[in-house]
């Protein structure tokens, strides 16, 4: 991560604003690199109170889960008055 991506995630944390990671491209990265960096960022949320998911637009990797992220945190959204 970048700095800037660890004060966002820092940011975020300490207004209690729940996020996820994806980790996007990850077809760029052969077997070995996406074993290191999905091992890495998994421990980073873990340690966090957060989750990764590995994405890829060309193979569709993590598509799925990202949707449902997504659709969940609308079901979730309450506008406060």
């Amino acid at each position: 991560p970048t700095v800037l991506d660890l004060q966002m995630a820092d940011m975020l944390a300490d207004y209690e604003i729940p996020y996820i990671i994806v980790g996007t491209k990850v077809d760029k990265l052969n077997k070995t690199q996406q074993k290191e960096q999905i091992a890495f960022y998994e421990d980073y949320c873990a340690e966090n109170g957060t989750y990764f998911i590995p994405f890829s637009a060309k193979t569709l990797m993590g598509k799925d889960i990202v949707l449902d992220c997504i659709e969940q945190a609308i079901e979730d959204f309450e506008v406060e008055e």
